[in-house]
């Protein structure tokens, strides 16, 4: 398996490959018409300070990439990138989970892609090797760059992780064996064989902290903490579940600690009622997600 890095994607995506896209997949024509438009107005100017003196430049247009956190901008990268998943599923090469003699082929999966990261899968190196090819190419055409230097593979051979050295890509490089003490986090999860669940727990539950003491000690009201935190703190968490395996004990205690940190800013009180918390504000509530809850929905969402 490989994992690859895209050197500045949102920065480097072609604006005309996208607009080529919408019309491919049938986007009405006036969408693809406001979104034409949209691109011609976008321009940027650089402030440089000097001597207590500021440098203004004039306009610059931006010809190439898109934006980042709005809400356009994630949809159209997506809608660029569904041609590579594509294009690889038809070279009809990848990985049947399974015990020998008992694996279904319309199960084969020869990798995942969320937003800009990439993880792809085969039975062999040679198969790898003329995926990752592909998948280059293809980001070529796209305007985007794979970062080699950032990127890994490793090779696992009836359970057991085996020492290789490395994927050759002919001219485009080669890809680096993956660091057996480092790892390589996708997604916020390391990908090792037999991953050490503690320690990778240590790890979220220090960022889940650490972002809801931001968000809760801001000046954001209320009503935009509550979103923040559902945004930023419960998807920190959203993205191990299913694969790290947490038990009710600790679910409930991530949650006793986000009423802890909630009630450290004065944003609620210890001895009101925590059920009132996780209402909607519809309802009379704060709107709040439940940890546990939101790991119980995901794991039927899973099997389901």
């Amino acid at each position: 398996m490989c994992w690859t890095d895209i050197k500045k994607a949102f920065d480097s995506l072609y604006q005309n490959y996208i607009l080529r896209i919408l019309q491919l997949i049938k986007v009405p024509q006036w969408i693809i018409t406001w979104i034409s438009n949209a691109m011609l107005t976008w321009r940027t100017k650089i402030q440089l300070w000097k001597n207590n003196e500021v440098i203004i430049t004039d306009a610059i247009n931006i010809s190439r990439g898109i934006f980042q956190g709005d809400t356009l901008s994630p949809l159209l990268f997506c809608i660029g990138y569904f041609m590579v998943s594509q294009k690889l599923r038809m070279l009809r090469i990848g990985y049947v989970p399974g015990m020998p003699g008992k694996r279904d082929p319309s199960k084969m999966r020869s990798h995942f892609v969320f937003m800009d990261d990439f993880k792809g899968m085969t039975a062999n190196e040679v198969s790898l090797s003329t995926l990752m090819k592909t998948c280059i190419e293809i980001l070529k055409e796209m305007g985007l760059e794979v970062g080699l230097n950032k990127c890994a593979v490793m090779k696992v051979k009836r359970g057991k992780v085996e020492k290789m050295e490395g994927l050759e890509l002919d001219n485009d490089g080669i890809i680096n064996n993956i660091d057996e003490g480092l790892g390589y986090a996708y997604l916020g999860i390391l990908q090792i064989l037999d991953p050490c669940h503690n320690q990778i727990k240590k790890i979220l539950l220090s960022k889940v902290e650490n972002c809801a003491n931001v968000i809760w000690s801001s000046n954001l009201t209320e009503q935009n903490k509550v979103k923040a935190h559902n945004m930023f703190v419960i998807s920190k968490l959203n993205y191990s579940f299913g694969i790290i395996k947490w038990t009710k004990f600790e679910l409930d205690e991530i949650d006793r600690m986000m009423r802890k940190i909630i009630a450290k800013y004065c944003c609620m009180n210890l001895h009101s009622n925590t059920n009132r918390l996780y209402l909607s504000r519809k309802k009379g509530g704060k709107g709040l997600l439940n940890i546990h809850h939101m790991h119980n929905r995901t794991l039927c969402s899973l099997v389901t």
